[in-house]
């Protein structure tokens, strides 16, 4: 059995914190060997992963590795194996380093926006999207890094006050009346304010387009892509929905497909007021469309097409490194050389200055940043 100071302790049904070792001296045979491990270990640190106990990293369901028995088979082959590895997505790759690699791309995205509709600023601006989850969670502080005011509609209270204890949130309310009233003076004084509002989307998007509130921007991180173990149909608490999940999951699908429907519906009906509105991937639009009965569903458009590939045409993509050093100095030697490289660049600059003052590190300290190629 490993200590704690090694890094992680989990054998049969006992569970320990893990972290990844720090410092020069090496575990394994070479760096980049040393690299893939504790990337691996780092992605199941409780500062970085939604739930390390059960290997899950982020994004519902998918784990850094089938079960305990895996984790530690990998674990030893590491240290052991002379390979390096190269992998597409940040979890497979074990380079997931929390939300501020999707904190990043969120920002991009609204910068992105702000450019096409307003001008290049979402100061004065209101944000509202749905879902504060690990991936979702990224939106507050994306949205107030880029100036403007940001209402996120999340089910379940923990994960808003996860973001809060953060700093990736500001305020949590339970009352619609009282989000708008913090937000409406917020927009009015060009002031970047974050708000959790404790609902489902499925009823406050279309209470929104009843009342004539129409957002600047409108999108959604809700898990939509995952009708069962994800997204939460109206009218159930969390507690329910567990609940529901396991008596009578026919009975829950149905639920969320209606749900998932009135969402939707409720997203159109902003677009036709005003609401630049498009899909953040979650598949959403596909759902509505294919099990909600909403034909319509497609008339937004998804945020790749509308914001991010514009950028990849140029040759923009996302970079990321970790200080396997554990130092959170070394990260902020790299801050300054982005600043003194790249000074014309106004979105990156304004996101290393702005990264650096409110992004916190969860486990060993990383930083990611848009950077064009040639």
């Amino acid at each position: 059995m490993r200590t704690a100071k090694e890094g992680f302790v989990a054998t049969g049904h006992e569970y320990r914190p893990i972290r990844a070792p720090r410092g020069t001296r090496l575990t394994c045979k070479g760096w980049h060997q040393e690299a893939a491990l504790r990337m691996l270990m780092n992605n199941l640190d409780e500062e970085v992963a939604e739930r390390p106990q059960d290997l899950i990293v982020y994004g519902g369901t998918g784990k850094a590795a089938r079960n305990w028995e895996c984790y530690h088979a990998l674990v030893e082959a590491l240290k052991g194996l002379e390979m390096i590895m190269y992998g597409q997505m940040t979890a497979g790759s074990w380079i997931y380093i929390g939300t501020q690699g999707i904190l990043q791309g969120t920002y991009e995205t609204f910068a992105a926006a702000a450019q096409k509709h307003f001008g290049g600023d979402l100061a004065g601006r209101l944000v509202v999207s749905g879902g504060m989850g690990g991936m979702g969670g990224a939106q507050p502080l994306a949205a107030t890094m880029n100036g403007a005011a940001f209402l996120g509609i999340e089910v379940d209270v923990e994960k808003i006050k996860r973001r809060i204890r953060s700093g990736y949130c500001d305020i949590c309310v339970n009352s619609l009346d009282e989000a708008l009233r913090i937000l409406k003076n917020a927009v009015r004084q060009k002031q970047a304010v974050s708000v959790g509002l404790v609902g489902n989307c499925a009823e406050l998007i279309p209470e929104l387009a009843r009342r004539g509130v129409v957002p600047d921007v409108l999108t959604d991180q809700t898990s939509a892509h995952d009708p069962l173990n994800g997204y939460v149909p109206a009218g159930l608490s969390v507690k329910e929905a567990t609940e529901l999940r396991a008596k009578s999951p026919e009975d829950y699908l149905k639920r969320s497909y209606e749900s998932i429907a009135r969402h939707v519906t409720g997203m159109l009906e902003l677009q036709k007021l005003g609401a630049a509105t498009f899909d953040y991937g979650n598949n959403i639009r596909t759902m509505a469309f294919e099990y909600g009965g909403v034909k319509n569903a497609y008339n937004f458009s998804g945020f790749v097409p509308a914001y991010l590939r514009p950028l990849f045409c140029e040759g923009r993509g996302p970079f990321r490194w970790v200080a396997l050093s554990g130092e959170p100095d070394d990260v902020y030697r790299t801050d300054d050389l982005v600043l003194e490289l790249f000074p014309e660049n106004v979105i990156l600059s304004r996101w290393i200055r702005l990264a650096r003052k409110h992004v916190k590190f969860q486990g060993l300290p990383a930083r990611i940043c848009w950077l064009g190629y040639g």
